[in-house]
């Protein structure tokens, strides 16, 4: 059963299907890893048809459509999202450009956990230097305090 609110949103998404294929491009595929771990980039690439505007996020799994949250232009293949920081699942969503954002194409993502070790001195005397080491994901927002 289609409920009304939906309706505008799937008749969006076949006519732009309709659309490309009318013009001999397929509708877009995503290409992506299955699972990634907290806050690591994620390289997704497509096949198929693009629209200047369309837009790639990464959404709870359980997101109404139209849904979006951090995204990248598909203006260039691959583009990179961050994964969520809660490990999870999620939905990797092309999205139309136009109000209400029709899904296009979508694949499932597993979020995991990362771990991560620290090795520093259990004390150090008042403004010296502390040698610190790690092991663990190397994420561009990953840091170490004191």
């Amino acid at each position: 059963m289609v409920t009304t609110t939906r309706w505008p949103r799937a008749v969006a998404a076949l006519a732009w299907v309709m659309a490309a294929l009318a013009w001999g491009q397929a509708a877009p595929v995503l290409e992506a890893p299955a699972q990634v771990g907290v806050g690591a980039e994620v390289e997704v690439g497509w096949s198929g048809a693009e629209a200047p505007r369309d837009f790639i996020t990464i959404v709870p799994a359980a997101a109404p459509a139209g849904q979006y949250e951090a995204y990248q232009y598909a203006r260039r293949r691959p583009v990179t999202l961050v994964a969520p920081d809660r490990p999870g699942s999620y939905e990797l969503r092309y999205l139309g450009a136009e109000s209400p954002y029709p899904t296009l194409a979508s694949a499932p993502l597993t979020v995991v956990d990362v771990a991560a070790t620290l090795a520093a001195p259990a004390s150090v005397e008042a403004g010296a230097d502390v040698a610190v080491s790690w092991e663990g994901p190397d994420n561009a927002r990953d840091f170490i305090t004191l």
